[in-house]
Order: structure tokens, then C-alpha cells, then sequence
């Protein structure tokens, strides 16, 4: 059956249907926005940024060389958090007084803040955070050196390692599983964040 009543309310309808589509573009930018643009942000003259630490609210003043590029695996932790970063270059400048890892887009000038700690693990616990089986505890006094993976006693796959990059807890059978080598070699990396070294026995 044709649809000809609709003749005289297509354009209405029409017009509104635009109307709505450049509503909610409008809105997604917005949101975007509010999301990578913290207040207080002060581009200085020699292109540094000023701005407060989202997580100490420490003043902190970063030049553009200050800015490392993040790796694959950090990366695809942001993007998981934030499709709409698919693409963009990012970068890390890590706090020097809480540790808090900022993410900015540095395709753009200036650098555009993303956000804090998109790869830091969450509270620490009795278990793996990878694959959350329970991890043992060391059977031998706790020691600086003899907790060095290097000169640990008896490695068990349910031994956690702590990650010095990202702080995650790891059992060692899935760092060798992601690393592909063993944990004692050189070269070991943390599942959570794709970095080394992760060579700390980790006490439940």
C-alpha cells in the first residue's frame, strides 16, 4: 500500500530526523571534550602545559619531550576505555609525586589530557589479576634479595610477581605464559601493562 499520506509531513519529518542526528553529534563532542579537557589547563610560552594532578592535586608543569609514547599492549588499555581514541597517538607522563600515569593525545598541539591510570591494576589481593587463581605464599623469610626472581628458591607457578611498572600482581606461570620465556630470563613482562621488569616476589 502507498504511502502517500506521509506526503505532506515528509519534510517535517525530515527536518527533524537532521535535527536529532546533529543533536546527539553535538552531544557526543561535548562529552568528549568534558572528558580530555581538565580545568585549570594553562598552555604556557614554551609550550609546556601547567595543570593540577587529577589524583594529588599536585601542580605540575610538563614540557612536550616530557610526553613518552605509549607501547601496543598500554594502548589498547586506554582504547578499550575509550573507542573514540582508536588511531590517535598517545602518551604517558607519570606524576612525580603520587605516580599516577596522565594519558594525552599528542597529535595535536597542544597535547589534548585523556585521563589517569587507564592501566594501573586495582587493589591488590591474595590472587593472580590476570588469571585470578590464588596465589601462594613464598615459603622462605622475606628478603630483598631471596625475593629477586633472580635468586628465588624453588619459583612455583602459583608465586606472585609484582610488576615494577604498573604495581599488577601476577602469578609467575602467567607472566612466562604472556612473556613466552621464563620468568627468570631478562626480558619478562607484566600481562596488565606489556612492560618490564616484573621481577619482585610478591607476598600475599
Amino acid at each position: 500500500m502507498p504511502l502517500t499520506w506521509l506526503g505532506p509531513w515528509i519534510l517535517p519529518i525530515t527536518a527533524f530526523v537532521a535535527l536529532a542526528g546533529a543533536g546527539v553529534v553535538l552531544w557526543m563532542a561535548w562529552r568528549i571534550r568534558e572528558e580530555t579537557d581538565p580545568s585549570g589547563m594553562l598552555l604556557r610560552a614554551d609550550n609546556s602545559l601547567e595543570f593540577e594532578c587529577s589524583e594529588c592535586q599536585k601542580p605540575l608543569v610538563i614540557l612536550p619531550s616530557q610526553l613518552r609514547q605509549l607501547s601496543g599492549p598500554e594502548m589498547a588499555l586506554v582504547v578499550g576505555s575509550r573507542p573514540h581514541l582508536v588511531g590517535r597517538t598517545l602518551g604517558e607522563y607519570v606524576c612525580p609525586h603520587c605516580e599516577a600515569s596522565h594519558c594525552f593525545a599528542v597529535d595535536r598541539v597542544p597535547p589534548v589530557w585523556i585521563g589517569a591510570n587507564f592501566y594501573a591494576p586495582q587493589t591488590r589481593t591474595t590472587n593472580c589479576m590476570e588469571c585470578r587463581k590464588r596465589l601462594r605464599v613464598p615459603a622462605w623469610p622475606a628478603d630483598p634479595e631471596s625475593d629477586n626472581v633472580l635468586h628465588a628458591k624453588d619459583l612455583r607457578p602459583d608465586y606472585g610477581l609484582l610488576c615494577s611498572r604498573c604495581g599488577a600482581v601476577c602469578c609467575v606461570a602467567c607472566v612466562a605464559q604472556y612473556s613466552r620465556q621464563d620468568v627468570r630470563t631478562e626480558g619478562a613482562r607484566c600481562p596488565r601493562c606489556g612492560r618490564s621488569p616484573i621481577n619482585t616476589v610478591f607476598r600475599p
